[in-house]
């Protein structure tokens, strides 16, 4: 079901910004998979960081200066 999948990503989201108190926590998703509830995105601590695979605009990846080759 795909609407309890959602609130269970949504719910550990919630705990883990609860939490998290001043630790780091690192979480690797595509963009369209995950919820970004108002409670996330109105976080101050919370920053995301979108990685574009363009070299001229965000951030291309992961690893600084590692490109693909065939770009």
């Amino acid at each position: 079901n795909l609407q309890a999948v959602e609130t269970i990503k949504t719910n550990f989201l919630n705990y883990l910004l609860d939490h998290a108190s001043e630790r780091q926590i690192i979480i690797m998703e595509q963009k369209e998979k995950i919820p970004f509830p108002s409670k996330l995105t109105q976080n101050s601590k919370l920053t995301i960081i979108e990685f574009t695979r363009n070299k001229t605009q965000g951030r291309y990846g992961l690893l600084n200066d590692v490109y693909n080759p065939e770009d």
